[in-house]
């Protein structure tokens, strides 16, 4: 038994709904409250909203956090307030928002299509009661936009976010809250379409005027910082991206806790920044954590799993094993085709990713069927080089891995090979010198250290020093510790 100065210690009781009371029944997290305080029955927050009808608010985020409802809880809130709503007047402001409410979770739910219908429909009716340029009717006419953007529909979704940007710099000012949202949706749209120095540009002004309006470790500021990494990351500024997702992620894992959809969005972004120092193990590792929250906290099909999904098939793959990533990205693939449909883009990107990954699996059984064959073989050496060639098309690091997968046979008979095949031995040496000199276990500093000398001996260009210099200093380090090792033995 455990023990304190006031006597045996009590054991933990149940979670209990903070609503309710009750902890006999399964309990939901429905926003960023940590512990016990934001777990409840999603049906009693249900109840304690409808009972605070005509105030919305209680619908859309938690009193206490003062964050939105995520999850379930959400989605079902929003169909509650939908049913209110539809017993008011048809263009009733209350029974338009709770249409946008809806809309809105849908949207955070991966239902696009079904976002757009209801905000198209809302947007009609704000411009005929409230006009053009009320904010209520930017409002519905910037959530038009971003749902067009999430269908793909990244140029009509840059001009609508352009020309509500601008009709909310004239109205609300260029420091207004709706004011920055716009800008920085206009910046994801530049971001999606390529243009990522002019996205970067905006989401760094963007940033810097939310620290100063909203503070550090606002949810807005917290989107700029993590948007503008990603701007930074597309334009291969890996080390400023890498610290600006680390400390987003720190920040929100601090203010939303580690499963909030926003904390489990920037930790996708860090294994990215990992995967950006090919650091694919690591990377392959942060991807698959992060995964598995996400299909726990938002859905298997959910856009943003799917996404984590498609990284982590991509880490894989940049490790060599490419028919483990070709099964999980065919699983994506046939997620976007269902969610998605044929014609977006990320559902193309997938598909083409899945015949480079089959085809690089292919060559990669190429490669060991031919090194198995007799060395004096007709055409061995071409069939080897076409083989690497492959792989080294799709990742030249992933040739390292698929190194690593061959029997101690096999890289003898490559390791001949490319001692006489210049070819051969420049394409391996391009993409991973580490495998030119492969250490086996057990290996001690005698069979090393000329190996090490042949292999500086065959360095002939700039370039190749240059990697020889980084390879020499941890295999001489481990060189020696293993020389005193096997010595004081």
């Amino acid at each position: 038994k455990c023990f304190s100065i006031f006597g045996p210690c009590q054991p933990m009781s149940q979670p209990e709904c903070r609503i309710c009371l009750d902890a006999t029944e399964p309990l939901t997290a429905v926003c960023a409250c940590r512990g016990s305080a934001g777990l409840v029955h999603t049906s009693c927050l249900v109840q304690a909203a409808t009972f605070q009808w005509p105030d919305i608010g209680a619908f859309e985020c938690c009193s206490t956090c003062q964050q939105a409802y995520v999850g379930k809880a959400s989605m079902e809130l929003a169909e509650a307030a939908r049913k209110l709503g539809e017993q008011e007047a048809e263009d009733s402001p209350l029974r338009l928002r709770a249409a946008n409410l809806l809309a809105n979770a849908l949207y955070a739910h991966g239902a696009f299509s079904d976002t757009a219908r209801i905000h198209k429909a809302t947007l009609a009716s704000r411009r005929r009661v409230l006009g053009d340029e009320h904010p209520d009717t930017l409002v519905s006419q910037n959530n038009l936009s971003t749902a067009l953007f999430a269908q793909g529909q990244y140029s009509e979704a840059a001009r609508a976010f352009s020309d509500t940007l601008e009709a909310r710099q004239r109205i609300l000012g260029p420091h207004h809250l709706q004011t920055l949202q716009s800008a920085n949706n206009l910046a994801s749209a530049l971001y999606a379409q390529g243009q990522y120095a002019q996205a970067a540009a905006i989401y760094l002004d963007t940033l810097r005027t939310r620290e100063g309006v909203l503070g550090p470790d606002h949810p807005d500021t917290l989107v700029s910082q993590n948007n503008l990494a990603t701007a930074l990351f597309a334009e291969g500024k890996y080390k400023a991206a890498s610290e600006l997702f680390a400390r987003t992620l720190a920040t929100r894992r601090r203010i939303f806790g580690h499963s909030h959809p926003s904390t489990l969005q920037s930790a996708n972004n860090f294994a990215g920044a990992l995967f950006a120092r090919e650091d694919f193990i690591g990377a392959a590792a942060a991807y698959l954590d992060t995964l598995k929250q996400q299909q726990e906290v938002l859905g298997v099909r959910h856009p943003l799993a799917l996404h984590t999904a498609a990284n982590y098939a991509t880490s894989v793959a940049a490790q060599g094993l490419f028919a483990d990533a070709a099964e999980t990205l065919a699983t994506v693939l046939a997620a976007r085709r269902a969610t998605l449909g044929h014609d977006h883009p990320d559902t193309r990107h997938a598909a083409l990713s899945l015949n480079d990954f089959v085809v690089a699996g292919g060559a990669v059984s190429a490669l060991k069927q031919a090194l198995e064959l007799r060395a004096d073989a007709h055409g061995l050496q071409d069939a080897v080089l076409d083989a690497l060639t492959l792989i080294a098309d799709h990742r030249g690091a992933a040739v390292a891995g698929v190194l690593r997968d061959l029997s101690n046979a096999s890289l003898i008979r490559l390791k001949k090979m490319a001692e006489t095949n210049s070819a051969l031995h420049d394409l391996i040496a391009d993409c991973v010198p580490l495998a030119v000199v492969p250490v086996a276990e057990g290996a001690r500093t005698r069979g090393l250290l000329p190996t090490i000398a042949a292999f500086f001996a065959t360095r002939r260009t700039r370039r190749s020093w240059r990697r020889a210099c980084r390879l020499v200093v941890p295999v001489f380090c481990a060189a020696v510790l293993a020389f005193f090792l096997d010595r004081f033995r």
